[in-house]
């Protein structure tokens, strides 16, 4: 099941409102979609915080260091 084009561009919209990489937008939209299909399950603990890793390591936190 591929994720609403609403759903989509709401996470882009708040991605880029957030002033945060298109990147990551793609990588939480890959992931919903990953969930939507059934290919991945969102109560696996353990993809799930591997998941959350990647996507808090793509975050771009105001006054972090070279900002």
């Amino acid at each position: 099941m591929a994720l609403d084009k609403t759903i989509r561009t709401a996470i882009e919209d708040a991605v880029r409102d957030g002033d945060q990489s298109a990147q990551l937008s793609k990588k939480i939209i890959a992931w919903l979609e990953a969930v939507a299909s059934g290919s991945e399950d969102i109560h696996d603990q353990e993809h799930a915080e591997r998941r959350l890793e990647v996507l808090f390591d793509a975050v771009k936190v105001q006054g972090e260091e070279g900002e």
